[in-house]
C-alpha cells in the first residue's frame, strides 16, 4: 500500500507540473485534487478487500498452524504475485479515467492525453514491480511453511536475473521513459521540464536505492545463512539446517544444502554402525534418528544372537567414546531375537529389504527403555540365551511391561 500512495503521489505531482492540469489555478486545481482523492478513496478499498478475501484461506490455515499443502501452498508461494497484479489493476484503471478526465474537462489535446495514459500504464508496472519485491520479502515466513513438507524442486518465483533485471527496469529504466515522455509534449515549457526532471531524478535516486537494496537483500541474506550453517558443518555440526524460504535458484540452493548435510549425516552413521557390519550384520535402515539392524538375514548366521550382542556392546563403547567430544550425544541400544518375515517391500518402482514381526518390536520398545538407563543398552532373555558363551558378558536387571506386548520382558544389560 505504502509503494503504490507513493506512486500515486509522484505522478499528481508531475501531472500539475508539465502535464494537462500545469495551468491549472484555484476551482479547477481543487476539483483536480478532488477527482484524485475521491479515485484512491473509491479503489483502494474495494482492492484491499477482494486481496483480503482472497488471502483469508492462507490467512486462518497460518492462524490455526496448519501445513501449507495443496491449493493453500500455492496460495502461499504465489502471495507476491496477486500483490503486484492487484495493484496494477487499480493504476490500469488509473490509465483510463484521468486520460479520459483531462480531455473532457481540462480540453487537453489527444497527445497530451496519450502521454497522461502511458505515463500512468509505466508508474504502475514500476510500482507493481516494487510491490512484489516488498511481499516477496514479507512473505518469507510463509514460503518456508509451503516448503517445510515439500522442499522445491524448480524456480516458482521471479528468478535472480529476471528480478535484478526489474530492480533495473524500476530503479532507471522507468524514470527516464518518463522524462522522454514528458518532452514529446509540445507545449510544455523549459522551466516545467526542469522542475519535472529534478522530481523523477529524485524519485529515481530513492526509488532505485531502495529496490536494489532489496533485490541485493533477497539473494545476499539467503546466501549468508547458508555460509554461516556451511561453517557449522564445517566444524563437525551435522545438525544443522537451513530454512527454505525462497522459491527461486536461492530456495533450491536452500533445499540442495540440506539435502547434502542428511546425506553427511547418513555416512556419518553408516561409519559409526561399522560395528553392525563387522559382526556380519547389516544395517537396513534409519527411521529418523534411529537405525534398524539385522543379524542372520539376508545372509544366514547360526551365532546372529552373538553378533548381535557383541555389536551391541561395541556400538555402544563407541559412543561412549564419541561423547568425550560431543557430551550431547547419547543413544539407547535394543536387542531381541525370534521368528520374523524378511523380504522385499514396496513397489514395482521401489522395493526395499526390510523385517516384520514381534521380535522387531520388542527390539524397538527395549530401546526406549535403554535410553533412561545407566548402560544405555537392554537385551531380551531369548536373545542372551541364544548367544550361548556370549551370555557371560551379560546380566539381569529388570522385567519389563513393554509397551504393545501381553506377556513381561525379561531384560538383560552389559555386566
Amino acid at each position: 500500500m505504502t509503494a503504490n500512495l507513493a506512486g500515486a503521489l509522484v505522478m499528481f505531482v508531475v501531472f500539475g507540473m508539465i502535464g494537462p492540469g500545469r495551468d491549472l489555478t484555484g476551482d479547477r486545481l481543487g476539483e483536480l485534487t478532488a477527482v484524485f482523492v475521491g479515485f484512491m478513496a473509491m479503489v483502494v478499498p474495494p482492492l484491499v478487500v477482494i486481496l483480503t478475501r482472497v488471502n483469508n484461506p492462507l490467512r486462518e490455515a497460518v492462524a490455526r498452524g496448519e501445513p501449507l499443502v495443496g491449493p493453500i501452498r500455492r496460495l502461499a508461494l504465489a502471495n507476491p504475485w496477486l500483490n503486484a497484479v492487484g495493484s496494477l489493476g487499480g493504476w490500469l484503471l488509473a490509465a483510463v479515467v484521468f486520460p479520459i478526465y483531462s480531455g473532457l474537462r481540462l480540453d487537453n489535446g489527444a497527445l497530451e492525453v496519450a502521454i497522461l495514459a502511458v505515463g500512468l500504464v509505466l508508474a504502475g508496472l514500476a510500482t507493481m514491480a516494487m510491490v512484489y519485491l516488498l511481499t516477496e520479502r514479507a512473505s518469507r515466513p510463509l514460503v518456508a511453511r509451503a516448503f517445510h513438507h515439500e522442499p522445491p524442486d524448480r524456480v516458482r518465483g521471479v528468478a535472480v536475473a529476471p528480478r535484478l533485471l526489474l530492480s533495473w527496469g524500476l530503479g532507471a529504466a522507468v524514470p527516464s521513459l518518463l522524462i522522454g515522455i514528458a518532452l514529446l509534449d509540445p507545449e510544455a515549457d523549459v522551466t516545467g521540464l526542469r522542475r519535472v526532471g529534478l522530481v523523477l531524478v529524485a524519485a529515481s535516486l530513492v526509488t532505485g536505492w531502495a529496490v536494489m537494496v532489496r533485490a541485493a537483500r533477497s539473494v545476499a541474506d539467503p546466501l549468508q545463512t547458508v555460509r554461516a550453517a556451511m561453517g557449522r558443518v564445517r566444524e563437525g555440526d551435522l545438525g544443522v539446517t537451513v530454512e527454505v524460504d525462497d522459491a527461486t535458484e536461492v530456495g533450491l540452493l536452500q533445499a540442495g544444502f540440506n539435502d547434502m548435510v542428511a546425506g553427511l549425516r547418513e555416512r556419518v552413521r553408516l561409519r559409526d554402525l561399522g560395528v553392525v557390519e563387522a559382526e556380519g550384520g547389516l544395517v537396513n535402515k534409519f527411521e529418523g534418528d534411529a537405525a534398524l539392524c539385522i543379524f542372520g538375514a539376508p545372509v544366514r548366521h547360526e551365532d546372529h544372537a552373538a553378533r548381535a550382542l557383541r555389536a551391541a556392546r561395541s556400538l555402544r563403547a563407541r559412543v561412549e567414546e564419541l561423547r568425550g567430544r560431543h557430551p550431547q550425544l547419547d543413544a539407547g541400544i535394543g536387542v531381541s531375537t525370534g521368528e520374523v518375515v524378511a523380504g522385499n517391500v514396496g513397489s514395482r518402482q521401489r522395493l526395499e529389504y526390510t523385517v516384520i514381526g514381534d521380535p522387531v518390536n520388542e527390539a524397538a520398545r527395549l530401546t526406549d527403555e535403554a535410553k533412561v538407563r545407566p548402560a544405555r543398552v537392554l537385551a531380551s532373555e531369548a536373545t542372551v540365551t541364544a548367544s550361548e558363551e556370549e551370555a557371560e558378558a551379560w546380566k539381569p536387571v529388570a522385567v519389563l511391561e513393554l509397551r504393545g506386548r501381553s506377556a513381561p520382558t525379561r531384560a538383560f544389560e552389559p555386566v
